[in-house]
């Protein structure tokens, strides 16, 4: 999001378990001055199976409401919509945080990454770079955000996350 020359490739992986539909989930982008939301995607496809019975799913977000991903601090959230009711599963931010005032963070505040492209503005991030979890495990918990210094994978498995074959758990 805070690329050197220009903002490019910007979007977000979502992983979980193989033959996850993701068209009842959203992400939704929140700008952090003031917690509003700038930007709500509903999600589709359905997640491949890549490594040991899990996969990503990636999704462009270069051109939402004709500025990208904004510098922060800002946000995004994950959640899942069924039957009508939205759950949100997760808040996160970048450079800050703040509380979401609309959308399915409402009041909710922020965790921030603790990671940053770029620093506050400064587009000093090389194109291709991206932030990242990485780790080992199957679930959220065991996996820790960092900026990544070789290509984003763009909806593959992070060259930085292993996830073990359930035969050796």
């Amino acid at each position: 999001y805070d690329n050197v020359g220009g903002d490019l490739n910007e979007g977000f992986e979502v992983a979980g378990p193989a033959g996850t539909d993701l068209s009842s989930y959203q992400i939704t982008l929140y700008e952090g001055a003031d917690g509003s939301v700038y930007s709500n995607r509903t999600l589709t496809g359905v997640i491949a199976n890549q490594m040991n019975g899990f996969g990503v799913a990636w999704f462009d977000f270069s051109n939402v409401s004709g500025t990208g991903v904004q510098p922060g601090p800002d946000g995004f959230a994950l959640s899942l919509v069924e039957g009508g009711v939205t759950s949100l599963i997760k808040f996160w931010s970048y450079e800050g945080t703040f509380a979401g005032a609309a959308g399915p963070a409402d009041g909710v505040t922020s965790t921030d990454l603790g990671v940053s492209e770029g620093g506050s503005g400064t587009n000093s991030t090389p194109i291709g770079h991206s932030l990242q979890l990485c780790g080992t495990g199957t679930s959220a918990v065991d996996f820790v955000w960092t900026t990544w210094t070789t290509t984003n994978s763009m909806g593959s498995i992070n060259v930085c996350q292993t996830i073990p074959n359930p035969n050796d758990l």
